[in-house]
This record gives structure tokens, sequence and C-alpha cells, in this order.
């Protein structure tokens, strides 16, 4: 089982629960809504992956560390100007 600062990253959910295919711990990168600011992206997050259906998985832990990241005034390592566009208004 690999081991992040954490711990363990895979958790009970070593299989898939939308298709039962075996999950992949892997470090992603989230994208959140944000009411303030849009949006929040959120890099090298450990979370339990399926390589079929891409189902998404994160620990207790992980969790937690998210929640707090977002309630905190910690700065951003960066900011960036993400072009929106909107499928309706195109013909």
């Amino acid at each position: 089982m690999p081991l992040g600062k954490e711990g363990p990253i895979l958790h009970a959910l070593s299989q898939c629960s939308i298709c039962g295919e075996r999950c992949e711990d892997r470090k992603i990168t989230l994208a959140l809504p944000n009411s303030t600011n849009g949006l929040n992206v959120i890099r090298n997050v450990p979370a339990s992956v399926c390589p079929q259906c891409g189902e998404t998985h994160f620990s207790i832990y992980t969790t937690g560390r998210l929640m707090r990241l977002l309630q905190s005034d910690t700065p951003p390592e960066s900011v960036a100007m993400v072009p929106i566009y909107n499928i309706d208004q195109m013909r």
C-alpha cells in the first residue's frame, strides 16, 4: 500500500462502487466551484480513482484537509485567468 505524508492513500474502497474495477492511488488536480472567486484549483490531492469509469474517492483525512484549506486565509500558490464558455450560445 503506497504511503503519502498522511499515511496510506488507499482507503477502504479499493474496488469501484460503480463498475467494480480495482481503483488506483493517484494524486489529482481538483477544481471546486467557489462563490467568491468562481473556482478553486487544488493540485496533488491524494485520491483513489477507477481507471475504467473515473469514479473518484477521497479519504476522510484528505477531505478534512481540503475543507480546512478552502476555509482558511491561506493565499493560493498562484492565480490564473480561466476562460469560461457557455455552450448554449454556440451555433
